[in-house]
């Protein structure tokens, strides 16, 4: 079961570019916001960024789906 997001430790991390990725930290569960994420020419990043937090979030035994 996931956690509310208020209960959630959020971080940003600073990237070699200057850009701000922003990532949120729960119990089971971790997600996070690449830069400009909805843009089309980043859609693959995106997507690679999100397979990641499900492997991730599914050793800590929580589902992001």
């Amino acid at each position: 079961m996931n956690q509310d997001v208020e209960d959630c430790e959020r971080h940003v991390l600073k990237l070699r570019n200057g850009d701000n990725m922003y990532f949120m930290i729960g119990e089971n569960f971790i997600q996070a916001c690449p830069p400009f994420e909805n843009r089309p020419e980043n859609m693959e990043t995106r997507m690679l960024i999100d397979d990641f937090c499900d492997a991730i979030t599914k050793v800590m035994g929580g589902s992001n789906g």
